[in-house]
């Protein structure tokens, strides 16, 4: 009897020990959940942060960029006879006005 009270008292104490064991290893799991967590939430504002920034290159590629040709003649007659004739000149941040025949005119930044 003796034999068996020490045997089981040996079984309880091996079931204690992998109880421990199995509670060490979930509060492990625990936080290596709460890591991989914040790893994600971390990884998804570096994505949101690079996407900004790649808009934020586009633009200022958009911005050091020369400018289209977006120039216009125009011209005013009256009875055939041109009065005047001026180039508008459209750029990225201004635009000019020029008169051709006649006097200076506005240049408008």
């Amino acid at each position: 009897m003796d034999n068996q009270n020490n045997e089981m008292k040996v079984g309880i104490v091996e079931l204690r020990i992998q109880v421990t064991g199995l509670q060490q290893t979930i509060e492990e799991l625990k936080k290596r959940v709460t890591m991989l967590e914040g790893g994600l939430a971390t990884k998804a504002d570096i994505t949101h942060v690079r996407e900004i920034v790649k808009e934020s290159v586009v633009i200022k590629k958009i911005n050091d960029s020369k400018s289209v040709g977006m120039d216009c003649k125009v011209g005013v007659s009256l009875d055939g006879k041109v009065l005047t004739e001026s180039i508008i000149e459209h750029t990225s941040d201004s635009i000019q006005g020029r008169v051709i025949k006649g006097s200076e005119i506005n240049e408008t930044k």
